[in-house]
């Protein structure tokens, strides 16, 4: 039976770059201007801006099925809320490396001005 060689220089380096990118999420969301909370296994990136008549949400949403989206608006508050799910043809055993996040997220913003009228549509992901 082979041993299989163990490198401690390795797993601390994996380890190291794991945490790198945990605390750069971190900060990089905490730090987000007019963004109330946020929560989740993961959080997309958003962007949040006003035109004449509505109030505009892009996110990147890669993988994540429409019908897994919903977006709410509740007086300032617009609320973003969904689910990226694994292929049920995938195992988490078939990866040699997985480093993008599944599972749900949750992000809410303050919207600068109060509308009478409340829009919201959902462009492609």
């Amino acid at each position: 039976m082979p041993f299989a060689h163990w490198d401690p220089v390795r797993e601390l380096l994996s380890l190291q770059e794991r945490m790198n990118r945990v605390i750069d999420q971190t900060l990089s969301r905490s730090h987000s201007e007019g963004e109330l909370s946020s929560s989740g296994a993961w959080s997309p990136a958003v962007d949040l801006y006003e035109s004449d008549k509505s109030l505009i949400l892009k996110a990147e949403l890669p993988e994540v099925e429409q019908s897994d989206i919903e977006l709410s608006i509740d007086e300032d508050r617009v609320t973003l809320r969904g689910q990226r799910r694994l292929k049920e043809e995938l195992s988490e055993k078939q990866f040699l490396r997985m480093e993008r996040s599944y599972g749900p997220f949750h992000r809410t913003f303050e919207a600068s001005t109060r509308r009478k009228s409340k829009q919201s549509s959902s462009e492609g992901c």
